[in-house]
């Protein structure tokens, strides 16, 4: 039976129906409310209809130059503002829930009492039904709202392009979570009072003013930092921004938490976010690692002999006084940890495959390879062809004009580090001893078997609880591979661009890429020459097709080189 029939057959009680029903459906709307401003306050979100409700929350001044910290200052109290009315708005609508509940009840005694047990409980459910449908629709309407809000909440975290983030999994992200992301692993958070680690900073900053050799400029840097620290102290609420990124990250991690079958990393060029499944990630670090001619499992962790063998040398050099104490104490290990690696995927590359980096900052040995880098890093100072980052390689080649016979290419060496073999290495290093000895007071025996070891007994690392060791070529990850490969890399320039007849107009070199503008007809002897310096050592090179990929930036063509660089986001020629 419905409404209309239970009407005509209660006449005298269709004003008290008429008030259930619209009680009822107010209780639903205040329930609905209710959840929807308690779920924007767990949020930190303030409803649109509170702020357009309090609109005087900017300061009008005629000097348009106002100090930042008076915005914030605003923005602080007007949230706050916002937060007590919101408060005060809940404890109305509990109060309302309360009223409108005590109605009902009164009314549902007075129904039962006036109406016979089957019109009543047919009554009941018909109104249960409408109640339930009721509350379907607002639900969903509130959420929608709720999302809204929560977005353009989000969009404090800045503008991102889509393309500074990669997802390679079935998994859709919301585009809050995506727009952190976008932002990388450098984009430094927000820390609120509670969590603030003042000792580590006070520890951190004090290890930095110590480099300062004069001790005037030590108590200015002092003075200085704590300033800043008292400053961030003083503030008493975070601002709208550092709230929209604490909750962002708080999501995201709820999220990553829900999704455990991502893993996020930084994409090998391009400084993009890459989303990928653990299984996929995992089974492309296991094609690579299954190399049997380049990797091997080890039986035991080395990691304690090497050790060992680290403070031995460290200590001998610190006898001789050959180092000074703090030098020493930076380079002898007692708790080391195997070398981790892990891989970048190369989102250029068709099927994103990954470049393995080996991370040895815990390592024995990491200490000793760091001070032996900065001697050998000297060789390179004065090269032509090297460039320190995409600026640098902006200045060296931006604007410079290809000919119609000409070519724009980049030259890669396949696997870099595993390529070199240690004793060409080594070789080279000493042809250098000349320009090497003028750097450190370690005579040339010791200094060759330092490089040696440093080069040969740290090849090894750990993924997924497997010691895996290096056959061949320089240690991936450590301090020394790089400067000595680019060493190597200078050398095989200069004897490949003596061999050629047609030279290249311009050379630019980060370590084994090698970007050069070459006569068209002399790209495939240009590549010949280059692969013969050594039969282990193999370059691929990428053609220009409109843009040219290179460090962190795209070479734009036809005719004019302008210089994009991908981590401004912006043409860095303009």
């Amino acid at each position: 039976m419905g409404y209309a029939e239970i009407k005509n057959n209660n006449s005298n009680s269709k004003t008290t129906i008429n008030k259930f029903q619209y009680i009822s459906k107010k209780l639903v709307k205040t329930k609905s409310s209710i959840k929807f401003l308690l779920k924007c306050r767990k949020s930190r979100l303030i409803p649109n209809f509170i702020k357009n409700a309090t609109i005087f929350n900017k300061l009008i001044v005629f000097d348009h130059d106002i100090n930042r910290d008076i915005d914030s200052i605003l923005d602080t109290h007007t949230f706050n503002y916002h937060t007590k009315i919101l408060n005060l708005l809940i404890k109305h609508k509990h109060t309302l829930l309360t009223r409108q509940q005590q109605q009902l009840e009164g009314i549902t005694k007075y129904l039962e009492k006036r109406l016979n047990t089957h019109d009543f409980e047919e009554f009941l459910k018909s109104e249960k039904y409408v109640t339930s449908g009721l509350t379907a629709t607002l639900k969903k309407k509130q959420e929608s709202k709720y999302e809204r809000l929560k977005n353009e909440y989000s969009n404090i975290l800045g503008d991102n392009k889509q393309d500074c983030f990669i997802n390679k999994t079935k998994v859709d992200f919301p585009s809050d979570i995506k727009s952190l992301l976008a932002k990388g692993p450098k984009f430094a958070l927000p820390i609120e009072n509670k969590s603030f680690p003042i000792f580590k900073y006070i520890a951190d900053g004090e290890e930095l003013i110590q480099t300062h050799k004069i001790k005037e400029q030590q108590e200015e840097a002092r003075t200085k930092l704590s300033l800043l620290i008292k400053e961030y102290r003083a503030k008493s609420k975070p601002s709208a921004i550092d709230r929209a990124i604490v909750d962002t990250v708080e999501r995201t991690r709820k999220f990553l938490r829900q999704n455990d079958n991502i893993r996020i990393l930084t994409s090998d060029k391009g400084n993009k976010t890459v989303a990928m499944e653990i299984n996929d990630y995992n089974n492309k670090m296991n094609d690579i690692l299954n190399n049997l001619t380049m990797y091997r499992v080890q039986r035991q962790d080395p990691t304690s002999r090497i050790q060992t063998k680290n403070n031995l040398l460290v200590d001998g050099l610190f006898k001789m006084g050959l180092i000074s104490k703090p030098e020493r104490n930076k380079m002898i290990t007692t708790t080391a940890l195997p070398p981790r690696i892990y891989g970048l995927p190369k989102i250029h590359k068709e099927g994103t495959p990954l470049r393995p980096i080996c991370s040895t900052i815990t390592s024995p040995s990491y200490g000793l390879c760091t001070y032996i880098s900065n001697i050998l890093k000297k060789l390179t100072l004065n090269s032509s062809y090297n460039v320190k980052n995409t600026i640098d390689f902006k200045e060296k080649i931006n604007n410079t004009f290809i000919c119609d016979d000409e070519k724009l290419i980049s030259f890669d060496v396949v696997s870099l580090f595993p390529s070199i073999p240690t004793q060409l290495a080594l070789d080279v290093i000493r042809e250098k001893w000349t320009i090497i000895e003028e750097y450190t007071k370690i005579h040339r025996k010791m200094f060759m078997e330092i490089v040696k070891f440093c080069i040969e007994e740290n090849r090894y690392f750990k993924f997924n609880d497997k010691i895996y060791t290096q056959l061949q070529g320089l240690p991936m990850g450590s301090p020394t591979s790089p400067i000595i490969a680019d060493i190597l890399m200078e050398k095989l320039l200069e004897n490949s661009i003596e061999k050629l007849i047609q030279k290249p107009r311009s050379v630019a070199k980060y370590v084994d890429d090698i970007f050069a503008i070459v006569k068209e007809t002399e790209v495939q002897n240009t590549l010949d020459v280059l692969n013969s310096f050594d039969r282990h050592i193999k370059f691929t090179m990428e053609f220009e097709d409109g843009k040219l990929p290179y460090l962190d930036s795209l070479s734009d063509l036809p005719n004019q080189i302008a210089i994009i660089a991908k981590k401004q986001k912006l043409p860095i020629n303009q």
